[in-house]
């Protein structure tokens, strides 16, 4: 089951919208993030949050509202449903923006994703972000750069189709050595032994 969470930080440009939109998707937009929505055809199957900066009127939505003052944010919360409704992949978008700790906690719930076997990934115009704990293949993007980036002590990180690659070696938050490779083939393979490695396909 795939499943799309769109939330309030930059909005999604309707290419990405129907890129990663598919017929089955199963769609939940945290608070604002359904204001992305309302000049699009497409329908949410749920809002949730306690929709303090949604700006779109919700009548005739499907909604759970929740209380400003909770532990958890809305996007948190999307990500918590979409783990109970069985997804086996998540696409979050709407997830970076302005707020730095907002898209700094966002990228933290790969982590929750990961550790619930669910593909996750977060989209935006420049970034695709992916975390990887074993390992990762992914297609090469025209004009795009790829960037290992250790949120743990990696360990054994060995990459195939990079052009600046990497034997068994391992990797650590105190240096920028992954940063910036790029493609040398149609697909890349990234393996390690231990850690957590961000896996960032961007573009300026």
């Amino acid at each position: 089951m795939k499943v799309v969470i769109i939330s309030g930080g930059n909005i999604p440009p309707k290419s990405i919208l129907n890129k990663y939109i598919t017929k089955n998707s199963y769609i939940i937009c945290a608070d604002s993030g359904f204001d992305a929505l309302t000049s699009t055809n497409i329908k949410p199957n749920l809002c949730v949050g306690d929709m303090d900066s949604v700006k779109s009127s919700l009548a005739g939505q499907t909604t759970q509202i929740y209380p400003k003052n909770k532990d958890k944010t809305d996007t948190e919360i999307a990500v918590d449903i979409a783990i109970e409704k069985g997804a086996t992949e998540v696409i979050l978008l709407g997830c970076s923006g302005t707020r730095l700790d907002h898209t700094l906690s966002n990228i933290n719930m790969l982590k929750i994703l990961l550790e619930h076997n669910i593909d996750g990934k977060m989209v935006d115009s420049n970034n695709i972000v992916m975390l990887c704990d074993s390992q990762i293949q992914i297609k090469s993007a025209k004009n795009c750069y790829c960037s290992l980036i250790s949120l743990t002590q990696c360990t054994g990180v060995t990459t195939h189709g990079l052009k600046y690659s990497l034997k068994n070696e391992n990797l650590n938050s105190k240096t920028s050595r992954g940063i910036s490779n790029e493609f040398s083939s149609n697909l890349a393979t990234i393996t390690l032994k231990s850690g957590l490695l961000l896996v960032i396909i961007s573009k300026d």
